[in-house]
């Protein structure tokens, strides 16, 4: 059973890592029978493993991992011995139950919302932010998207977010090419969300499609985005505007009740919320929300859609940092674990990083793998051949064995 009191205010590694306990991880393995006839890469050895290996490098491989799965450091961590192949791992991460790590992931998501959620909202709402980024790869790697026209035989996959509370990650990973497009793509990702009367979703103008948006206020879910400024409607009733502030660098223009055009001629049936405002060079920005204007001024629209940059800033983390592009394996259930083991990995540093007040990402994660560690050789130190244990954890290798 999942632990469920931690402090609200700091926290550290092993508090992070209780999240997920060993009874927890035994009881997914008997449920869906991940390890019958495994002895050595245990379902929870290769959870482990990945996590270890996404955490101490930025690019991993099959042949990273197998090295890392024999290092004192990682066995004291897993409770491990031994060395294994990578093809080994490969072919364990292409027929491990993929449901063990999703429910995995689930109860992780689950238990981090619940201790660490936002309890302030942001202008009455709390925010998911939805975006997609795509990831260079071979065809002879993956079946994957093809982009223009490449000599160089390249394709392109898709990994597509949902951030929420500055730290819970949702991911989809698609490679067929009809979800080259965020019409379907991150239109399939945030119609299968989940939001709550007082959360909103903010996407940007990829995802444009009036059927969207329909679909979204026939659901009762809120959402802001942008659209370009030669965007066509007609225009329904307009609302008073609020006096200038001279301390604003966005002046609003306008603030009305409209209906889309769809296609040609032909207006959307549904009203939705236009907004119209200038920034201090004279761009024009605008925005298209179903939020009404008694609940949100037309600066707190802008406001929360300037805060969708967040995840932009994530994903520069998630690739530089977290291995996001660069896959480790061409099968697709391969890919999906690693996908799981990631995103709990980076949740983890985005708690770290939030409740110890850490200013960057990458400070984060250094101070994240230092404190594990060292929570590992405390750990070590516990047991009943703990200065045994340290010793081998500690010793420098033997660089002149032949």
């Amino acid at each position: 059973m999942l632990k469920n009191s931690l402090s609200r205010q700091s926290v550290g590694v092993s508090e992070l890592l209780s999240l997920l306990p060993q009874d927890f991880l035994e009881s997914l393995s008997e449920k869906f029978k991940a390890d019958k006839w495994v002895q050595k890469l245990r379902s929870d050895v290769i959870f482990k493993l990945v996590l270890y290996s996404v955490l101490h490098s930025e690019r991993i491989s099959l042949r990273l991992m197998a090295l890392y799965y024999s290092q004192p450091q990682f066995q004291a961590f897993a409770q491990v011995a031994g060395q294994t192949a990578h093809n080994s791992i490969r072919d364990r991460l292409r027929t491990v139950p993929l449901d063990y790590f999703a429910t995995l992931y689930e109860g992780f998501y689950r238990q981090a919302a619940a201790l660490y959620g936002e309890s302030e909202l942001e202008h009455k709402y709390h925010l998911r932010r939805y975006d997609s980024t795509l990831i260079a790869t071979y065809a002879h790697l993956l079946d994957g998207m093809r982009v223009g026209s490449s000599a160089r035989n390249k394709v392109q996959a898709k990994f597509s977010f949902e951030f929420k509370d500055d730290f819970l990650l949702r991911a989809q990973f698609f490679s067929l090419q009809k979800y080259l497009s965020e019409e379907t793509a991150l239109a399939q990702v945030v119609s299968q969300s989940d939001l709550q009367t007082n959360e909103v979703a903010v996407f940007d103008r990829g995802l444009k499609s009036r059927a969207f948006f329909q679909q979204c206020q026939e659901q009762h879910k809120l959402f802001i985005t942008r659209a370009k400024e030669d965007l066509r409607y007609v225009l329904l009733e307009e609302h008073r505007l609020p006096a200038p502030d001279s301390n604003e660098p966005l002046s609003i223009q306008l603030d009305a009740q409209v209906q889309l055009f769809a296609s040609g001629h032909k207006v959307q049936p549904i009203t939705l919320r236009l907004i119209r405002v200038m920034d201090p060079k004279g761009k024009i920005l605008i925005f298209i929300t179903n939020i009404p204007s008694h609940d949100l001024t037309p600066l707190q629209v802008a406001a929360l859609y300037r805060k969708r940059w967040d995840i932009e800033v994530l994903f520069r983390f998630l690739k530089q940092e977290m291995n996001l592009k660069h896959l480790v394996c061409n099968d697709a259930n391969a890919i999906a674990v690693v996908l799981y083991c990631t995103l709990i990995a980076a949740s983890m540093i985005l708690i770290f990083k939030k409740k110890n007040i850490i200013k960057s990402f990458k400070t984060a994660k250094i101070l994240f793998v230092n404190e594990l560690i060292n929570d590992i050789i405390y750990q070590a130190l516990q047991s009943e051949d703990g200065i045994l244990l340290l010793k081998k954890i500690t010793k420098p290798p033997n660089r002149n064995q032949t």
